[in-house]
């Protein structure tokens, strides 16, 4: 693989210095960690960069890879350089819209992933992911991941598919790109409009239609903002997989992958040994299965009271389970 992909350096030079030296840097990455296995609600202030160390969670996943499970070793760097791209286009109009014109139509490992944010009321939010790949050099197939969009109110779209297609003509490749970046970093939005990017592409769109699949995964906490970003990911290489149904998860058991999720980060050496032994626990505590016990609310009043004492080994795993 191309060593300026799997060069550390490569990836530092995508992610804000001063998000790494934050003091709170490794308790983020426990929130994400937590978040991505469902145990939590996202209680963290979004951060573009937050996608960006989730993105590169999986691109060490895929370059680790060796059973070829979720790409075949000859695509696997067309994938990885899809995967460099989506964490590098951030926050530039130019540089989505560069990124978008440089997909390679006659490769179907070619794609781009672009998280954003939308207003769903006045007072509520919601990350959905669209993954863009090109068609005949014509135009831009830009999918719609939302696994939630059956529960939206108002929704401006006919259908509430999980994934919903727009066919954007190569023409109006700055419109989609200043419309996307407008989207970027819930939940600093710069508009008010409800389901603005909906709308925008509506209106550029040659046609829109929705795709008959589902998600064998659900999102099961309020956690939209990395949980949907993950399920772009995952609906971009099962759209890869040939061998595909109508159903897409990853192309290995859930579990699995969570359990490769939770094992990458504990070996990221920016974060102390405290917060990997946690995260460990926190494996363990999903690998059990114990949160059909622990009531959802008590579990959430321990997870506060483990943040504001930064003890999550008393608070979380040396109580008596409720039941």
């Amino acid at each position: 693989m191309d060593t300026k992909l799997t060069d550390e350096t490569a990836w530092n030079e995508t992610i804000t210095a001063t998000y790494r030296k934050d003091p709170n840097y490794s308790y983020r990455m426990l929130e994400i960690h937590n978040q991505v296995l469902d145990l939590v609600e996202n209680r963290l202030t979004p951060h573009p960069d937050d996608l960006k160390e989730l993105y590169s969670i999986y691109f060490n996943i895929i370059k680790n890879d060796h059973s070829r499970k979720f790409v075949e070793k000859k695509n696997r760097l067309t994938v990885a350089k899809s995967i460099y791209r989506s964490i590098s286009v951030y926050p530039s109009v130019q540089l989505l819209k560069k990124a978008l014109s440089k997909l390679d139509s006659e490769n179907k490992h070619s794609f781009l992933l672009f998280p954003a944010g939308f207003n769903v009321s006045k007072y509520s939010g919601h990350t959905c992911c669209f993954v863009c790949t090109k068609k005949e050099n014509e135009s831009l197939h830009v999918d719609l991941v939302d696994t939630l969009a059956r529960y939206h109110l108002s929704y401006p779209l006919k259908h509430t598919a999980p994934v919903h297609r727009f066919i954007i003509p190569m023409k109006k490749i700055h419109q989609l790109a200043t419309y996307l970046n407008a989207s970027a970093f819930m939940p600093d939005l710069k508009h008010d409009e409800k389901f603005f990017i909906q709308k925008k592409l509506l209106k550029i769109a040659q046609s829109n239609r929705p795709l008959d699949y589902l998600f064998k995964e659900e999102q099961k906490v309020g956690n939209c903002y990395l949980k949907q970003s993950q399920f772009g990911l995952q609906y971009a290489f099962w759209a890869r997989n040939t061998k595909k149904t109508n159903i897409i998860t990853w192309p290995i058991s859930t579990k699995t992958m969570h359990q490769k999720i939770s094992e990458t980060m504990m070996n990221n050496p920016r974060l102390s040994p405290e917060i990997k032994n946690q995260m460990k626990n926190f494996f363990l505590l999903y690998q059990k299965n114990n949160l059909h016990v622990l009531k959802r609310k008590v579990f959430e009043t321990r997870w506060q009271n483990a943040q504001l004492e930064k003890n999550y080994e008393k608070q979380l795993f040396s109580q008596k389970e409720d039941r």
